[in-house]
């Protein structure tokens, strides 16, 4: 019974998701309105991830904790408003100094992964562009989807996994995976019924584009493939 209302909670959430995607880039869409898709996104990402656990409990406690960064190594992909949002956090509140020093670390990244396959990508064990010098998350309010879908209930698990380059089964919580992977397709879904393309896009080297070109929101609405 708990399974299936898991179920039913994200089926629901993701159906309200797709509706507010295209609700919100309806004719007319602006900047504002996709920067607020984008917070609403996470925050519906949110309220179904803590109705699933509740309803269908890790059967571990969750050991994930601030300034635990062995997953942040791999390659993640998001979708462009997400990576809009960011940007703005970025823009809002960091320094210049700090945004020139992000945008170096983002170039050394993208330099060193562009076209090479996935699993080689994550065996170089670069660490994610954002985190901070105490292995935290510095985007933490606004990270993407993908990162909110990956909790994992063994530590030791995860070093290990790091140790071997990113190699190794990490036991995780299913349901919190497919809560905000749920949202995450439900976005996708909404951007293509505005007739937006279904873009994987690589954090690093999207985020290095939009920070780059304060007129990338702009030029994405207007549908030019500025992602390549």
């Amino acid at each position: 019974m708990s399974e299936a209302k898991a179920k039913q909670a994200i089926d629901k959430a993701a159906q309200a998701q797709r509706q507010a995607t295209r609700k919100a880039l309806a004719k007319g869409a602006d900047a504002p309105k996709v920067l607020e898709l984008a917070r609403q996104t996470l925050v519906r990402a949110e309220r179904v991830i803590a109705q699933v656990l509740a309803l269908m409990p890790a059967p571990r406690p969750i050991a994930c904790t601030a300034g635990c960064p062995y997953c942040c190594h791999v390659r993640v992909t998001v979708a462009a408003p997400e990576l809009f949002l960011i940007a703005d956090y970025l823009r809002r509140s960091w320094g210049a100094q700090a945004r020139g020093l992000l945008k170096r670390r983002l170039a050394n990244i993208v330099s060193a992964t562009r076209n090479r396959p996935e699993e080689i990508r994550n065996a170089l064990r670069l660490p994610c562009a954002l985190l901070d010098g105490e292995g935290r998350c510095s985007i933490h309010s606004v990270r993407p989807l993908s990162c909110r879908a990956v909790v994992s209930v063994d530590v030791q698990a995860c070093r290990v996994a790091h140790a071997r380059r990113m190699q190794g089964a990490v036991p995780q919580h299913a349901y919190q995976a497919l809560a905000a992977d749920g949202i995450g397709y439900a976005l996708y879904a909404g951007l293509a019924d505005r007739g937006y393309p279904i873009e994987n896009i690589d954090l690093a080297e999207g985020l290095l584009r939009v920070i780059e070109d304060e007129g990338a929101l702009a030029r994405w609405l207007a549908q030019e493939p500025i992602f390549g």
